[in-house]
């Protein structure tokens, strides 16, 4: 049995809290009782709160437009990198060789991949439940 305070009999003034101690400790279920539905109860918080997230992800990038300003971005980089190549291939041309320059490799997906990216439309994102999940009801 749980025991929330300790009460020494005789004394008067604790007499009331003593009982209200053993009432509660009488109508509480014993932890390993609840510690099932608590576990179950904290889920469906978590839950609640990652779906809320979700949904305000979701929201503010519709409203930014950071999607298209992500594309755009992605687009400036592949101009300037097409520029650079075109440079360098001109001034090896030039010199009658090729010119001995590093090259910058990000570990991204291919081109293609970037390519095929880039020529999709911008669509606003949603949520999307996994099919062998279910939405937690809150």
């Amino acid at each position: 049995m749980r025991h929330f305070g300790r009460c020494r009999r005789g004394r008067r003034h604790h007499s009331g809290r003593c009982a209200a101690i053993a009432e509660l400790e009488r109508l509480l279920p014993a932890p390993e009782q609840t510690l099932c539905p608590l576990t179950e109860a904290v889920t469906r918080v978590l839950e609640a709160v990652g779906t809320v997230d979700c949904e305000a992800f979701v929201h503010r990038v519709r409203e930014s437009g950071e999607l298209e300003q992500l594309r755009s971005r992605f687009e400036r980089l592949r101009t300037i990198a097409n520029t650079h190549a075109a440079e360098i291939d001109e001034w090896s041309q030039r010199v009658g060789r090729p010119l001995r320059l590093p090259r910058i490799a990000f570990p991204w997906p291919p081109a293609a991949i970037w390519d095929a990216l880039l020529a999709e439309a911008v669509e606003a994102p949603k949520l999307v439940w996994d099919d062998h999940l279910q939405a937690p009801s809150v």
